[in-house]
């Protein structure tokens, strides 16, 4: 698994703050490629510099892969983390990540290689924070570090006039929504991913729905979407585990291996949001899945372009991106899905 990282001198701390400076260049960030027997991202719960799990190893490298530290046989671990605050109330956490300095002992000092966030910081904005150890209770999910909801192009989508590509859809346009009836758009938001990109960061890959993976016609043909893009899952079973016949459910979490994966064989693609004025369920190749929702998290994955754009048309979300108002459906996490993949 390779995940990006700030590196260790990117933010700026003074006190119980930090920040990003706002002209911050991603092109110094790390690349931490770990090769672990779990889904968790484990702490260094005894203090001995060693890290909680022996399994868990990682090699540090720059964006061109030029090497920095670690290699295949030498422990990874987050020392401790950072809870962070903005000054819209939204959270993230940010791991101290350190690599055994010693890989054939149980003690030494560990090496401090960059900082990863469970979202990415806005630049320029200033968080508080508390720390605390990294332990079981509070280790990280790796599926847990969200990214963009999107769909990708050949994605049609139903609309009063019938179904159009997602590609061809723009600001006022009219779609069909579960709960809302006939929507316009309000806002298009679009960036391309590379192959470069997509071959260094495995967590941008597309996940594949292939057609009828939750039943017949659901979805009506292969589809692409961005790994935590929610999809529409509905069963009296889910009450027991959710309180909700209904749940949103991020598509990484649905994988299953045959009718619903991450796609290594896509070149290059790019990801299409779409947003309303509220939240909405949406019918894409016949399957309900979610608009965009500019919660925190999801406007630090947008563009500086096209997040201007977007500020242009609701103002009151540059200081306050929860104003937009709730969740259509309970949404889950990653590690929240193990009751709800598909079986087919």
């Amino acid at each position: 698994m390779i995940l990006e990282a700030y590196s260790t001198t990117a933010l700026n701390f003074s006190g119980n703050t930090v920040s990003l400076p706002a002209d911050y260049d991603e092109n110094t960030d790390v690349l931490l490629d770990i090769d672990d027997d779990d889904g968790v991202f484990e702490g260094d719960l005894n203090n001995n510099e060693d890290g909680n799990d022996s399994n868990q190893f990682g090699t540090v490298t720059d964006l061109n892969g030029n090497f920095i530290a670690g290699g295949p046989t030498t422990t990874i671990y987050a020392e401790s983390q950072f809870n962070l605050v903005a000054p819209d109330g939204s959270t993230i956490t940010l791991f101290r990540v350190e690599v055994d300095s010693n890989p054939n002992s149980n003690f030494g000092n560990g090496i401090f290689v960059g900082l990863l966030p469970t979202a990415p910081l806005e630049p320029g904005v200033t968080y508080t924070f508390t720390t605390s150890n990294t332990v079981p209770n509070n280790d990280l999910e790796f599926d847990d570090i969200v990214g963009a909801v999107c769909f990708t192009p050949g994605t049609k989508i139903t609309t009063p006039s019938g179904d159009r590509f997602i590609e061809d859809l723009s600001v006022g346009d009219l779609v069909i929504t579960e709960d809302n009836g006939v929507q316009a758009i309000r806002w298009v938001g679009r960036k391309r991913i590379t192959g470069a990109r997509l071959y260094a960061h495995n967590n941008l890959r597309p996940v594949k729905v292939k057609k009828d993976a939750f039943g017949k016609g659901l979805p009506s043909a292969d589809m692409w979407l961005s790994p935590h893009h929610r999809v529409l899952v509905s069963g009296y079973n889910l009450s027991l585990n959710y309180g909700t016949q209904q749940v949103l459910a991020p598509v990484k979490g649905l994988c299953n291996d045959h009718s619903v994966f991450t796609d290594y064989n896509v070149k290059s693609t790019e990801y299409i949001h779409i947003l309303f004025d509220r939240h909405e369920v949406v019918y894409s190749n016949g399957l309900r899945t979610e608009s965009f929702h500019p919660g925190a998290v999801g406007l630090e994955t947008v563009e500086d372009g096209a997040r201007a754009e977007l500020f242009q048309i609701f103002p009151e979300l540059q200081h306050n991106p929860e104003c937009f108002g709730p969740s259509a459906r309970r949404s889950l996490k990653v590690s929240e899905t193990r009751f709800v993949a598909p079986r087919i």
